[in-house]
């Protein structure tokens, strides 16, 4: 079954001259050239014999276990670094990333679910949440949903959906 999106030309031109949605679409123009600046940052691991050069946002979470970090991307590779989880953080966007245990940082980009114990990354898998580190990641996580909340005021737009 597939939906029509039904849009009345003549109440979408009118409502695109109201100032109010002119003022949020300057909003929502100046918050994407604001966030685009700061979209790719850029991190570097040492390698065996090499270097890595990661976007960020590609990182869905890093694993520590065994004296090895294991770095999970979003593309379903990994890597492994000799670098401890606290040399990992620092090279990391603090806004973006959070020690949610001993073992894990996440990238809250990556996140499907953020529950009491437990994160479910985008890819499936589930991160445990320490008891003793919930509060921070709680807090950090609101810091970071509300940096990325698009300003936009008001439902000015009224568009009716119809099914054939």
């Amino acid at each position: 079954m597939y939906q029509i999106l039904v849009i009345d030309r003549e109440k979408t031109l009118k409502q695109l001259s109201d100032p109010e949605v002119i003022d949020s679409i300057r909003q929502v123009a100046a918050y994407i050239e604001e966030k685009g600046e700061d979209a790719r940052r850029y991190v570097v691991f040492p390698g065996k014999g090499n270097e890595i050069v990661l976007e960020e946002g590609e990182i869905t979470y890093i694993e520590r276990e065994n004296r090895t970090t294991r770095i999970y991307l979003e593309n379903g590779q990994n890597l492994e670094i000799a670098w401890k989880l606290t040399d990992v953080m620092e090279q990391l966007d603090a806004d973006r990333f959070v020690r949610c245990h001993n073992s894990f940082i996440i990238n809250f980009e990556q996140i499907r679910l953020f529950g009491r114990a437990e994160f479910e990354m985008r890819d499936g898998e589930r991160i445990p949440i320490s008891r003793s580190r919930y509060r921070e990641v709680k807090e950090k996580f609101e810091n970071w949903k509300h940096s990325y909340e698009v300003p936009f005021s008001g439902d000015k737009f009224n568009i009716e959906k119809k099914n054939s």
